[in-house]
């Protein structure tokens, strides 16, 4: 693993450094970003990378306009649904566009579950049957 050669300090800086900056050589990267990447084995932050990445692709998204979402459902749904719910997303958060991550969970019954960064809306029946068994231990229904 690349990664972990970089950042271990059993062998010298000065071969990794060289390794990094063949590595970079080679490959098709702007000059700005050899020089990031370098800076990141100087100042020993590689380890930061994927969640350096991960920050940025956040900020390009924010700047685009574009709403990453999480949809979770017990059953595959149709297209024409999921335009549906993609049209109330981009109504509910204000963006130009939303990008659907559909996933499949039995366990939910029916409904949907939507996550939206650290945002979660629950519509599932699973959550609903569970709500209702706590109002019944507690005497509310």
């Amino acid at each position: 693993d690349l990664k972990a050669y970089l950042i271990t300090p059993l062998f010298e800086k000065s071969l990794r450094k060289q390794v990094l900056e063949t590595i970079l050589d080679k490959a098709n990267l702007s000059e700005i970003m050899k020089r990031f990447l370098t800076l990141l084995f100087d100042k020993k932050r590689l380890l930061y990378l994927k969640d350096i990445f991960d920050y940025y692709a956040t900020l390009l998204d924010e700047y685009k306009g574009i709403c990453r979402a999480e949809l979770i459902s017990a059953i595959s749904l149709p297209d024409d649904v999921l335009e549906a719910i993609k049209t109330k997303l981009k109504e509910v958060t204000g963006k130009k566009e939303v990008v659907l991550e559909i996933k499949e969970d039995p366990q939910l019954i029916g409904g949907i579950v939507t996550k939206i960064g650290d945002m979660v809306y629950d519509g599932s029946i699973r959550r609903q049957l569970n709500i209702l068994k706590e109002n019944l231990k507690r005497g509310e229904v």
